[in-house]
């Protein structure tokens, strides 16, 4: 399995700003998420107001990559305009996994 973390820094918006548009990627992503070959699952975490990182699950980084142009168009139309600065991204293979 692989996994890919990124980190999204914001730029200052409104509680109604940001709620639109976590509204809208909830609204975007799972649909081509769910069409991608080797898709396992996605987290969306918000460790801050001004910060969201996404944890996704792929069974290989050729799946992931595959899949990072088909979300292209959506994140430069209003995901990368809303950025301080570029995201800030890691992958790599699962080594281990432990789960219940």
């Amino acid at each position: 399995m692989f996994v890919n973390v990124g980190r999204f820094r914001f730029r200052p918006m409104g509680q109604d700003e940001q709620q639109r548009l976590m509204q809208r990627i909830e609204q975007d992503v799972p649909p081509i998420a769910r069409e991608s070959p080797g898709f396992r699952g996605v987290y969306f975490v918000r460790p801050s107001d001004d910060e969201v990182m996404a944890v996704w699950l792929w069974d290989s980084q050729a799946d992931w990559e595959a899949a990072l142009a088909r979300f292209g168009p959506l994140l430069q139309e209003y995901v990368i305009p809303n950025l301080t600065q570029p995201p800030e991204r890691v992958g790599g293979e699962v080594v281990i996994q432990v789960t219940p």
